[in-house]
């Protein structure tokens, strides 16, 4: 029973993956190229049941009209393995779903292929991302995209119930794009640290080999005069 339920699951999020956004008036952009990839490490936990693997989006081509790409997942219940391919038509973003969404969003723009809108502009670990929440059958999903090229950052979600609990969880690991996870004010901290304890350890090298200070000299007196010839 567990496992039929983390099943129905796993088949609403790839619905959610692949659904086919209505057309919209809108004209929509992509900040995506061909060439860009991203990968994924993925979990999707019940009570008992646990999946783990990977899951990488490669774009192939982008024209003035269309997206064209591939999806391939390693371990991801209920979907085949291989490439899987997808195609974006931008004007209306039709085909399109979650691991793309259009670039430079802002909030209370509809999402679409999401179904839902721009909540916020927030910071993901050093990246300006897109911030929306979602419900799929009870469970919760808070997802983040990166806002300059609208991939998929994150997502993110748990339930519990009288008959135990479920997660997912799908987070960038590697792309060719920009470097996830990378957090500026970590690292910025880092190294301040590490000059820090450069300096005084120089400092301390410096007075360890500091050579002893000579004592001063004293002026030798004069020799006497020569004793008076007789």
């Amino acid at each position: 029973m567990k496992a039929l339920k983390l099943l129905s699951l796993v088949a609403l999020l790839s619905c959610f993956i692949f659904i086919t956004a209505l057309p919209a008036m809108a004209q929509y952009t992509t900040g995506v190229k061909g060439g860009d990839w991203i990968k994924y490490n993925f979990k999707i936990s019940a009570t008992g049941v646990s999946y783990e693997g990977t899951i990488k989006v490669t774009i192939q081509e982008v024209t003035d009209t269309d997206i064209t790409g591939t999806t391939e997942y390693a371990n991801f219940p209920g979907m085949p393995s291989g490439s899987t391919p997808f195609s974006i038509h931008i004007p209306t973003w039709s085909g399109g779903g979650g691991f793309l969404i259009p670039s430079n969003l802002d909030v209370g723009q509809s999402i679409p292929g999401v179904g839902t809108t721009v909540q916020a502009i927030v910071d993901w670990q050093g990246r300006k991302a897109v911030k929306a929440t979602t419900d799929f059958s009870g469970l919760p999903v808070e997802a983040y995209w990166d806002q300059a090229t609208g991939v998929l950052l994150e997502m993110k979600g748990s339930v519990s119930t009288p008959y135990g609990s479920t997660t997912l969880n799908i987070k960038a690991a590697e792309t060719n794009m920009f470097s996830p996870g990378f957090d500026w004010l970590f690292w910025i901290i880092i190294i301040a640290v590490v000059v820090v304890v450069a300096v005084i350890a120089v400092i301390i090298v410096r007075r360890v080999r500091k050579p002893p200070t000579a004592p001063p000299t004293t002026e030798q007196p004069p020799p006497p005069p020569p004793a008076p010839e007789s």
